[in-house]
């Protein structure tokens, strides 16, 4: 251990406690009079704002870590607030510098990305040990150097994270120059262009480890990219038919047609091999029944105006389903296959140009979280 430090759990330098229930009767979901003291739950989007209330627990700077779902994200709270739904609060004593402990959690095994621990406690925290130096100010010039470092880094992260969202932007602002009504142009819905299939049931009995029988769910379409997925496959038992109208074909197109998420709903991705595997119950399949370019009919399926399409079918809706009716209405355009052949062609040769760029910025942002990590362990390991 290095000279001057000492070993400290939390519980010896912070109060840690866990949030209680929601006030119901004395909230809002927005920020109004008399409710302007921020909820905080578990989880990282809006840092876990849940609504507002008249009423703080906490009025001293603190730090919360959630003990669910997205376990061990971690957030400085500068001013009241009320935890709440299991969120776990730690106040610092005098002894220890709050933004030197913020970085002591932030190096924590429970705190990486990959825990495997499926819910902190407050007994879990109150135990965590780790080393300290006993002169405050060296704490906080430790701080202090990595504020200064991590802003550096986010500063290179956040222009990277930039360049990928232009990138994405540019690929679809053609996507859309591509299909824009042009004269001569015929239109047709989906349901005279495409049949429609939906997936296979099977009971949760049916799974096994590893077998021939796959089944394709809604996570093997990258919701990113509208691309097939097939890194975490679903096994059923042997003795399981397919039938063959559920299996993916080549030319086909998958889609997503319930899920417990929105941003799922509707999701393509085209299938350019015959794999012989089945697809789930919550899926459908799109198989051509007219002279097309299956590649082109995917296109005009990864569209914005197709996005806004299927976000006007699940807006208000209670359950996350899509039917095969309102999916059979949506429009495409439709004109000789050369035409579809020479769009697909350039569109193809920008999609690799952007594919490349974005592959380029995600591998910096990946070594910017990297280095952090490689800082934190400099310090503290």
């Amino acid at each position: 251990m290095k000279e001057g430090w000492e070993y400290k759990t939390l519980g010896e330098v912070a109060k840690v406690f866990a949030g209680g229930d929601v006030p119901k009767n004395r909230m809002s979901k927005c920020k109004k009079e008399p409710f302007i003291i921020p909820i905080y739950t578990n989880g990282i989007e809006n840092e876990g704002l849940y609504g507002y209330t008249d009423i703080a627990r906490v009025n001293d700077l603190s730090l919360t870590i959630s003990a669910r779902g997205t376990i061990g994200a971690i957030f400085k709270r500068n001013n009241p607030f009320f935890p709440a739904i299991r969120l776990i609060t730690v106040c610092p004593q005098n002894i220890v510098d709050i933004n030197f402990l913020y970085y002591v959690l932030l190096n924590s095994t429970f705190t990486k990305s990959g825990t495997t621990i499926p819910q902190l406690t407050v007994p879990m925290l109150k135990q965590y040990r780790f080393a300290i130096p006993e002169n405050i100010s060296i704490q906080q010039n430790i701080a202090n150097y990595l504020d200064s470092s991590f802003k550096l880094i986010d500063e290179i992260k956040n222009k990277a994270l930039k360049s990928l969202t232009e990138a994405k932007a540019l690929f679809q602002s053609a996507l859309t120059e591509a299909m824009e009504s042009k004269e001569g142009w015929e239109y047709k819905t989906l349901g005279e262009v495409v049949s429609f299939s939906r997936g296979l049931t099977y009971k949760k009995s049916d799974e096994v480890d590893y077998s021939t029988k796959v089944v394709l769910r809604s996570t093997n379409i990258n919701v990113d990219n509208n691309s097939l997925n097939i890194d975490e496959l679903k096994y059923l038992n042997e003795n399981i038919e397919f039938e063959e109208e559920k299996l993916i074909k080549k030319g086909s197109i998958l889609i997503c047609m319930s899920n417990g998420s929105k941003k799922h709903l509707g999701k393509v991705a085209l299938i350019e091999h015959d794999y012989k595997y089945a697809f789930g119950g919550f899926m459908g399949l799109l198989t051509p029944v007219i002279k097309i370019n299956s590649k082109y009919l995917y296109y005009t399926l990864t569209t914005p105006k197709y996005k806004e399409y299927i976000k006007s079918l699940s807006e208000g809706a209670n359950i996350n389903n899509l039917k095969i009716k309102d999916i059979q209405k949506y429009i495409i355009p439709i004109f000789p296959l050369n035409e579809q052949n020479q769009i697909v062609s350039r569109l193809d040769k920008l999609s690799s140009k952007v594919r490349a760029i974005e592959e380029k910025y995600q591998k910096m942002v990946e070594e910017c979280d990297a280095l952090k990590q490689a800082m934190l362990r400099d310090v503290f390991e």
